[in-house]
């Protein structure tokens, strides 16, 4: 089982690292311009790819360690607290994808149909950003409670959102301007 948990962590990791790297690049552009339908699309296949590869080895790393034993589960606050950060990223996509591409596809947008996007948006980096705190912070299991570690959670994510309310009009102006290519 050695030989297969670290597999799956590598696995894992490295997967995390194109999907982290991905958003990162598509948050950072999309600060600047609006996104072709082409981008969309592309962004939402490669993060649906990732999210499915992750969700596989992730699953499989949490029944090596627990047997899926529900006593084991609930005793290891940083893993309840990775497994929901991770079902609120994934719930968060689903909005993404249903909702706020299908909003990016009009050739108007409102101020509501921006800021749904932009919460969205905060909510899926700072939850994807938490998700990677969260593969480090072994050293933190023996200090915090779940109620810290969710607690951490809820600020990082309602600091992300307070940050792109205050970046929505900033956003909608730029992507007022003519489309251009970003050297990165």
């Amino acid at each position: 089982m050695d030989y297969l948990r670290t597999i799956l962590i590598f696995s894992h990791l490295m997967v995390f690292a194109f999907a982290i790297t991905s958003l990162y690049k598509s948050d950072f552009e999309l600060l600047f311009q609006r996104p072709s339908n082409e981008d969309i699309k592309s962004m939402g296949d490669h993060m649906l790819i990732y999210l499915v590869v992750l969700w596989t080895t992730g699953l499989g790393l949490i029944y090596i360690d627990t047997g899926f034993d529900m006593d084991k589960i609930r005793s290891a606050q940083k893993l309840i607290t990775k497994l929901s950060s991770t079902i609120v990223l994934t719930l968060n996509a689903i909005v993404i994808h249903f909702i706020a591409f299908k909003k990016l596809e009009r050739d108007t947008l409102s101020g509501a149909d921006m800021l749904l996007m932009a919460i969205a948006g905060a909510i899926s980096t700072a939850s994807w950003t938490f998700a990677a705190f969260l593969g480090i912070a072994k050293a933190l299991v023996k200090h915090f409670s779940l109620a810290d570690f969710l607690g951490l959670y809820g600020l990082v994510v309602l600091g992300a959102v307070a940050t792109t309310i205050a970046l929505t009009p900033t956003i909608t102006n730029n992507w007022k301007r003519p489309r251009r290519e970003i050297q990165a």
